[in-house]
């Protein structure tokens, strides 16, 4: 027998074979002869195994810091797509109004400062998915005299008159007009709703 030879049991294998092997299926040499190797070769035939295990846990741990980086990456660069200036407050008189929300960016947008805005209108085409916008919109008081005047720039238009009382919102789109009259009481909230037939 060589001297690279092992004894595994009943038989004898070269060191070779033992790695191939890894030790499966066999017992712990019990003997060997006099021209055999010595027995720390068996350790030798392990730590190649181990060592094959250890560069594929390597290669994972690898793997999952590269995919935790991309993902920490990618999360800013979403946040910063997603993310819009905020709708500008115009201001008539002692009035103001913020319009706007195309897409959902700018709904969020608006959605965020809704509270200042006791007065909220929303406006849509019956049948139509899309946003809206380029509505006339005319807040005018119980003496008949106009807030405020001004076309919409999306599905949303918030507005905030200098007292409460009663009100006329007209909204006008593609020559249809809707008109509606509401008491704004308290810090009540009035949120109408626009439907507009599809032209």
């Amino acid at each position: 027998m060589k001297s690279a030879d092992l004894w595994m049991g009943d038989k004898s294998v070269d060191a070779m074979e033992a790695v191939a092997l890894g030790g499966q299926g066999t017992d712990r040499p019990t003997r060997a002869s006099n021209n055999s190797a010595p027995s720390t070769e068996w350790g030798v035939c392990y730590s190649r195994t181990h060592s094959e295990s250890t560069k594929g846990v390597k290669m994972k741990v690898k793997l999952c810091v590269t995919a935790g980086l991309l993902v920490a990456l990618a999360v800013p660069m979403l946040q910063a797509a997603d993310e819009v200036d905020p709708p500008k407050v115009h201001k008539q008189g002692g009035s103001t109004y913020a319009t706007g929300g195309s897409g959902e960016a700018e709904r969020k947008a608006m959605f965020k400062i809704a509270n200042k805005f006791p007065i909220q209108l929303i406006f849509e085409v019956e049948g139509q998915a899309g946003d809206i916008s380029g509505v006339k919109v005319t807040l005018t008081d119980l003496s008949g005299n106009a807030l405020i005047e001004a076309v919409s720039e999306g599905p949303y238009f918030y507005m905030n008159p200098p007292a409460g009382g009663r009100f006329t919102i007209d909204a006008e789109y593609k020559g249809e007009k809707q008109s509606k009259t509401k008491d704004l009481v308290g810090r009540r909230y009035l949120v109408l709703e626009y439907k507009f037939h599809a032209k």
